[in-house]
């Protein structure tokens, strides 16, 4: 029966911690209201947190762009707080799928956090418009060779 066994719960359970230990150092202790007032911070909070994103997604790297593609895609076709807690479900399956689980587990985790905290639809827009900025700037930072084309 799985998760049946406590040492693979204690596991899962680590895991999930170290990767919001991860967003944390990497994104700032607030980074949960950071990302619901996307859209809305003052500037000079939006500057020093953008520099904070741009270094947290090219930690992310591993991810392929494909993946982070399907990440926006699941964040975009939310329309609704309660369609956006659906897909936490797809966003740790897709997780669940990676062989090395940790650069999207935090990624993940930065989501989930969000998403748990958010309570109307303009926390849902910042989500998805922070979404939108960590694939743009995933393409942005990946190497040629990862976009499917020749290095120049």
């Amino acid at each position: 029966m799985p998760g049946s066994n406590p040492r693979e719960s204690f596991s899962h359970d680590v895991r999930e911690e170290n990767w919001l230990k991860s967003a944390k150092e990497e994104l700032g202790e607030n980074f949960v209201d950071r990302v619901l007032s996307f859209e809305r911070m003052d500037p000079e909070a939006f500057k020093a947190f953008h520099e904070r994103l741009k270094k947290f997604i090219q930690n992310r790297r591993k991810i392929s762009p494909s993946r982070m593609r399907k990440v926006y895609e699941v964040i975009r076709g939310a329309e609704s707080l309660p369609e956006l807690l659906l897909a936490l479900p797809k966003l740790a399956y897709m997780v669940g799928k990676e062989e090395k689980k940790n650069d999207l587990g935090v990624l993940y985790t930065v989501l989930a956090e969000s998403i748990n905290r958010a309570t109307d639809a303009k926390d849902l827009q910042s989500i998805r418009k922070f979404t939108e900025a960590l694939v743009a700037y995933h393409k942005f930072y990946a190497d040629n060779k990862d976009r499917g084309g020749r290095e120049q």
